[in-house]
This record gives structure tokens, sequence and C-alpha cells, in this order.
């Protein structure tokens, strides 16, 4: 399974009428591989994760939500 069959999924998943969902968004100096946004304005992001080394990979980079916790 491809980064690309699981947003397929994930596209599919959301009802457009209900959410709009953003691939590949870049913000706040960020990737996300999916950004939802509800009609209540909840915003959700989504990182699609296939293997243990690309979990790996990510824990590397630094994060902008680190602060927060």
């Amino acid at each position: 399974m491809k980064t690309a069959d699981i947003e397929r999924a994930l596209l599919n998943y959301f009802d457009p009428f209900q959410q709009l969902v953003i691939p590949n968004c870049y913000f706040a100096g960020g990737e996300m591989d999916l950004l939802v946004i509800s009609k209540s304005r909840y915003v959700t992001e989504i990182e699609i994760k296939v293997s243990l080394q690309d979990w790996n990979n990510d824990s590397k980079k630094s994060s902008r939500y680190r602060d927060w916790e």
C-alpha cells in the first residue's frame, strides 16, 4: 500500500459537502498530507505513514507543535 492509496481512501471517506479536504497542504512552515476543515471550522491535520521508517524519519524533523506540549 502506498501513500496515494491511503490518501484516495481518505478523500472518499470525507463528505465534500460537509468538509473541505486539502491534500498536501503547506501551512505555518510545515506540510500536511491532508488538511480537513469542517463546516463548524474544526481543523484536522492528517499525516499518512506507510512504514516504520517513515514514522522515524518524520520524528527527526523539527516540529512546530513540540513547544505546545
